[in-house]
């Protein structure tokens, strides 16, 4: 036997060693882009060697507005504006709920879903991911997966970069895993 041959079956082993299976963390904060992301990591969780864990973080000192359109209740967050004026926009939770309660019985076992309003949610967001991704150095890798635009108006207003202030808060606190950045279609110029 050469010891190229030998080289070579000690790499194919180091290779099969190594678990397939991959971890996704979805920080959701709502919006067009946040669903995005929760639909695609459903798809991709349906993949049996993938698990996901997705949360909704939501800011405790939104006020949350309940009105009934007929028969269905629809769900309102209040937003304080840069100028002081209140902003209505389509609460979230409906959409989260329903992504929970429309889960695959397959899924049940290896999707996650959970809720959090506690503090600021982005550093929220932050430490729950440091405790969710890179934590089994042999698996397949970690992924997180989040939208590129926050639906709060104060948090876009603050912000000018390109991936959104979700993802330089992930990016720039060091956690090892990759990141995935979703962004939906839009009928504008953005």
């Amino acid at each position: 036997m050469s010891t190229m041959s030998v080289r070579g079956q000690h790499e194919r082993a180091m290779v099969s060693v190594k678990g397939r299976g991959h971890h996704l963390f979805v920080p959701f904060f709502g919006g067009p882009d946040g669903k995005m992301a929760v639909r695609l990591v459903l798809q991709l969780a349906e993949n049996p060697e993938v698990t996901a864990t997705i949360v909704h973080f939501r800011d405790p000192r939104n006020e949350s507005v309940a009105s009934t359109q007929g028969s269905v209740v629809v769900e309102q967050t209040v937003v304080e504006t840069k100028n002081g004026q209140p902003q209505r926009q389509e609460d979230d939770t409906a959409f989260f709920a329903s992504m929970q309660r429309s889960l695959a019985t397959e899924l049940e076992g290896r999707v996650v879903f959970d809720s959090s309003a506690r503090g600021s949610p982005l550093s929220d967001a932050l430490a729950t991911a440091q405790e969710e991704v890179g934590q089994d150095p042999k698996n397949g890798g970690d992924l997180i997966v989040l939208g590129r635009h926050l639906p709060t108006a104060s948090s876009a207003d603050a912000y000018n970069g390109c991936l959104g202030p979700a993802t330089d808060k992930i990016l720039e606190s060091g956690i090892r895993a990759s990141v995935l950045v979703v962004q939906a279609r839009r009928n504008g110029s953005d």
